[in-house]
């Protein structure tokens, strides 16, 4: 059993280890990101020429190299978006507002050149293998690009598990394209069809007949599905995925930069290499910066907080960097943030335990003013 053993576990080490480096990339501090990106085009070449030139190698190694060659060649897109170097035109959440065909026609703004960059590479790794007997790279990428799709679908449509804690600090606003519910109707396709076609690889793979190439190739491609399908159950189980690449969100922890749990605690900026900043009793971080957060004892009016941030924006409390916070307003709660002269707000889901709560960086912050305008902000129908 050594000849399907093997395989089995040399996927499940590249699935796990490949997943787990790229979380941990693309959670350091940001000035890393050429260096990270210079590596991983390096390696998307070594990818593209190493498919070329096995796809007529038939042998057991053949198909290991190739299978290698795949993910290493789809790890280039998801290093690339995961960074923001490849999204999409828009960077801005969705409007809280915004349904429908509408809301799906923003959610593609934000991710359009990284599916086009994913075709543009498809259609290079067809044509570089183009007749080939190994056809086994070309076919992990095509898994991992297909089930990748109905991922997206997936969380877009709404699940129970978002994986939010896999989206770096710089693609918050992909959030708000997010939907919490316990399935939706896509989810049994989806998940009916990859399995529909994982039985079927399986069935190629102990065929008799099989050659010990043909039982590699077809285990390293159902291996790598079935993974894909597991992962879409973690979307809908009460299961911790995230505990599986806890090592590679653990750059993440030292990164983020402007939580608002972390009021009252130590705080860290992404420029600064992600180690905590010392704070006084006062709210004074270093580096010339100050901080400021307070606990929001009642709902806010959403248009009233609308203003309000843009107010923030425009520099009305000083010189802010970030303001950042969770609320209930209007039906239910929201995350609103204001980043780079930009405000957002977008649905949010509570934990049972949520505290509403903001908190605000900048050189100059006018506390003051601040906790006015917040208090002001308060729901007229909650009192």
């Amino acid at each position: 059993m050594y000849e399907y053993g093997y395989p089995i576990l040399f996927a499940l080490f590249v699935w796990w280890f490949s997943t787990g480096v790229i979380l941990y990339l693309d959670g350091l501090p940001r000035r890393t990101f050429r260096w990270s990106m210079l590596g991983a085009t390096v390696l998307l070449a070594v990818s593209l020429y190493g498919l070329a030139k096995t796809a007529n190698d038939t042998g057991i190694a053949g198909a290991y190299r190739a299978f290698t060659f795949g993910v290493l060649a789809w790890g280039w897109h998801e290093i690339s978006f995961y960074m923001g170097v490849v999204t999409g035109p828009r960077k801005s959440a969705c409007p809280m507002s915004c349904r429908g065909w509408r809301r799906f026609g923003y959610a593609v703004q934000t991710i359009l050149y990284h599916e086009l960059a994913i075709i543009v590479s498809a259609a290079v790794i067809l044509w570089l293998t183009w007749g080939g007997a190994n056809q086994v790279g070309t076919w992990t990428f095509m898994v991992l690009w297909s089930m990748r799709q109905s991922a997206k679908l997936n969380v877009f449509f709404g699940v129970r598990n978002l994986n939010e804690e896999f989206l770096p600090e710089h693609l918050d606003y992909l959030k708000s394209f997010l939907t919490r519910k316990p399935m939706n109707l896509f989810f049994p396709i989806s998940v009916t069809v990859s399995t529909a076609i994982a039985v079927w690889l399986i069935q190629l793979a102990i065929a008799p007949g099989a050659t010990a190439f043909d039982k590699a190739g077809q285990t390293f491609v159902a291996t790598l599905l079935v993974l894909a399908i597991l992962e879409h159950w973690f979307l809908v189980l009460p299961l911790p995925a995230g505990a599986l690449w806890s090592w590679g969100l653990r750059s993440r922890e030292a990164v983020q930069p402007f939580d608002p749990a972390i009021a009252g605690g130590a705080a860290t900026r992404a420029d600064d290499g992600g180690q905590p900043i010392a704070r006084d009793p006062h709210g004074e971080l270093g580096l010339g910066l100050t901080s400021w957060s307070t606990a929001l004892t009642a709902p806010c009016d959403p248009k009233g907080l609308k203003d309000l941030l843009e107010s923030v924006a425009r520099g009305a409390f000083g010189d802010v960097d970030r303001v950042k916070g969770i609320v209930p307003a209007g039906a239910g709660w929201v995350r609103f943030d204001v980043a780079g002269g930009r405000a957002s707000m977008t649905a949010f889901a509570p934990s049972g335990n949520e505290t509403a709560r903001v908190i605000a960086i900048g050189r100059t912050v006018d506390e003051t003013g601040l906790e006015a305008a917040f208090a002001a902000c308060a729901d007229p129908m909650s009192a």
